[in-house]
């Protein structure tokens, strides 16, 4: 079949995908089907009614009570109208008098109706579009329960079901037979192969297909293209760009997965707005930019490799995993003498922190010894090192936001909030805005990585304007001394503001998560510490000194003694007294970082400087390699969780059990996605370009 396609012309492929699509259109189009039901009773969908009230039930049927003003989210869907049916009932008002609820869409009023204090079914027939969506504003008269009810009440609602009418629309399936045509000839320009090409168009001809058998849901992730300025924009880029790249060097960089990711960009940017659209566009051309080869960075410093430390690998798996079962904790009982370790498994992240400074130093502090020459081959390393994973997490974390906030077809959330807070977390910048549906909307865990990313930046100058100047290493111990300092003032500061600023605390707890706890400016000096202490390992390896600590550090019963120490002090924070009233506010921030760091630090010395008691274990090749799988397991982690939401469970033995195979399951994807995703991606973004000194810590210990 290859070779007979290889011969065949392209105008032979040409007719074969448009028979192959229309066909499966038309098919589609009889035997498909156009409706979408759903009860506010069932797990699964019940997050459609989540921007309304709490679900309420009573012996024949469960229900929510809409606000008096509420929206409906309907799909861009096939013809020019569908049929909207809700099932209502409306509380007997004080005064008599029917409840009337008034639709509107495009500032049109659609159908008033009166409402019943019965339950029934009312059939609407609404607009819809092929290429647009359509939202439906509902307003009912209010009703105030009293009492110490407060709330305002419209109308209860307990099904919902959406109705397409007629075939798809000849501009749809149209549009929906070209689509195969359009991308085989997108990966024919690209530089994929007869084979290839043709198999592509096969799939999107099968995605033709399934879009003309189920317009409800294929119209959410597969509308008619809209030629506006705004949605051509993106689409246009995906057309242009990728070609002039393959002109200019004669391929495409990463081949047939290149073509697949422009592909899946290109279908998204059908569906997303233009933000969102044109932020993943911009990213995808920018990874094929930095992918272009160039000429190898020149080398300076160390011309030998320097020895892996697999202790410092291991460690970060488990420093990962606690983050896991601390966001899991919720769903497994714990013995009551762990809750306290597994509740405190957040502060791990500042492990994160100290380990990436000091990674940072022991790779590229011979890169910006003398001058920054070397900034875009580092920043492409960087960028090669995190990115991909973090689109990755945010691509299958979209769907189920989607699903949540204005899914099927009730809408939740303001467009604009999801879509700025989309482009905010793809750039890495949604730490900078304290607000829970920019930080926390998409995939929470990802606010540390954007922490590191401003890290990454600063990390140059500290290494070219501090650590090249500061010599001696009587200096370095003080500088590490001075960096833990400042970490505390700033903390403590940073929360004496916050008292004054937010005395209630609600606002207060809120201000100390989004602010405090993930500021940037804040938490750099764990970053700067790590750093300082690469430094001070490099140069004591080759001028041993006579403190007492580096003394401990030279031999092993010291190294040992200062890792129980350190062990010991992390299990006396974990289970201190917290104080009662204003000071335990201020006990709990210290214990998310600032009274864990000596601790931290003491563990990376120990480990960097020799060996312990604990080598044999943490050298186990499985273990090390988890512990290169950390990044992704931390990363994917949090949306998989999400997904565990879709798993009916029916009590906390079953939830405990969900939860544990899911912990398993993810540690498992950790690895496939370490070896599948993140190292291929990691080396095609990085090209010729190889680190100074050739450190094989590049590879194994980036954080």
């Amino acid at each position: 079949m290859g070779s007979q396609l290889s011969r065949a012309g392209p105008l032979v492929q040409i007719v074969l995908i448009v028979i192959i699509a229309s066909a499966l259109v038309l098919l589609g189009s009889i035997f498909g089907h156009a409706t979408l039901y759903g009860r506010v009773d069932q797990p699964s969908r019940s997050w459609v009614l989540d921007p309304v009230y709490e679900l309420e039930c009573t012996d024949s049927t469960c229900y929510r009570w809409l606000k008096p003003d509420a929206q409906l989210y309907l799909y861009a869907l096939d013809g020019d109208q569908a049929i909207l049916s809700l099932r209502l009932l409306a509380p007997p008002r004080p005064d008599g008098q029917p409840t009337q609820l008034t639709i509107i869409a495009d500032q049109r009023v659609i159908s008033p109706i009166t409402v019943t204090t019965v339950w029934r079914n009312y059939r609407i027939l609404t607009p819809t579009s092929d290429a647009h969506d359509t939202v439906l504003q509902l307003h009912s008269d209010p009703f105030h329960p009293g009492g110490q009810d407060t709330r305002s009440l419209g109308v209860a609602l307990s099904t919902i079901q959406l109705t397409a009418l007629g075939a798809p629309t000849p501009r749809r399936a149209l549009f929906l037979i070209l689509l195969p045509l359009l991308f085989w000839a997108l990966a024919r320009a690209y530089g994929v192969g007869h084979v290839g090409a043709f198999r592509i168009g096969l799939s999107l001809a099968a995605l033709s297909g399934w879009a003309a058998a189920d317009p409800v849901l294929s119209g959410y992730v597969l509308p008619t293209i809209s030629w506006e300025l705004s949605r051509a924009g993106p689409l246009l880029a995906l057309l242009l760009v990728p070609p002039l790249i393959r002109w200019r060097i004669g391929h495409l960089p990463g081949g047939a997965r290149s073509v697949v990711a422009i592909i899946v960009v290109a279908l998204l940017s059908l569906r997303l707005t233009r933000e969102v659209a044109g932020g993943l566009t911009l990213l995808l051309l920018g990874m094929l930019l930095l992918a272009l080869p160039r000429p190898s960075a020149a080398r300076h410093g160390s011309a030998g490799g320097r020895p892996t430390i697999p202790e410092l690998t291991s460690i970060r798996f488990f420093a990962a995993l606690t983050v896991v079962l601390f966001h899991y904790k919720k769903m497994i009982a714990v013995p009551a003498l762990l809750d306290p370790l597994i509740d405190q498994g957040q502060a791990s992240v500042g492990l994160f922190f100290i380990l990436s400074g000091f990674v940072m130093t022991y790779t590229y502090a011979d890169w910006f010894r003398y001058d920054l020459t070397y900034f875009r081959g580092y920043a492409r390393a960087r960028v090669a090192r995190i990115v991909p994973l973090v689109v990755l997490a945010l691509l299958v974390a979209t769907p189920l936001v989607l699903w949540y906030t204005h899914g099927d077809p009730l809408s939740a959330s303001p467009a604009i909030v999801i879509d700025s807070s989309w482009i905010a977390n793809l750039l890495l910048i949604h730490v900078y805005v304290p607000d829970v549906a920019v930080q926390s909307l998409w995939n929470a865990p990802s606010w540390s990585v954007a922490t590191e990313a401003f890290f990454y930046l600063l990390f140059p100058l500290y290494a070219r304007f501090v650590l090249s100047r500061v010599t001696r290493l009587r200096s370095l111990v003080i500088l590490v001394g001075i960096c833990f300092g400042i970490e505390i003032l700033t903390l403590i500061g940073s929360v004496a503001v916050a008292y004054w600023l937010a005395p209630d605390p609600e606002a207060l707890a809120y201000v100390m998560i989004l602010v405090i706890y993930k500021s940037p400016l804040l938490r750099i000096w764990e970053f700067l510490l790590g750093a300082t202490l690469g430094a001070l390992f490099l140069r004591t390896r080759q001028q041993p000194m006579a403190m007492p600590v580096l003394s401990a550090l030279h031999n092993v019963h010291g190294r040992n003694l200062l890792l129980i120490t350190a062990i010991g002090g992390i299990l006396a924070v974990v289970y201190m007294p917290i104080p009662q009233g204003d000071m335990a506010g201020i006990v709990n921030a210290l214990r998310w970082y600032v009274l864990y760091t000596p601790f931290f630090v003491l563990i990376i010395a120990v480990f960097a400087w020799g060996s312990t008691w604990l080598r044999h274990i943490l050298q186990h090749p499985w273990l090390v390699r988890l512990g290169e799988a950390s990044y992704a397991l931390y990363i994917i982690h949090a949306v998989i969780h999400a997904y565990l939401g879709f798993i009916p469970q029916a009590d906390a033995a079953d939830t405990a059990r969900i939860a544990m195979v899911a912990i398993i399951a993810t540690i498992l994807a950790s690895l496939a996605v370490h070896q599948w995703v993140e190292v291929p991606m990691r080396r095609w973004l990085m090209g010729h370009i190889k680190p100074a000194g050739a450190s094989a810590l590049n590879e194994k210990l980036h954080t």
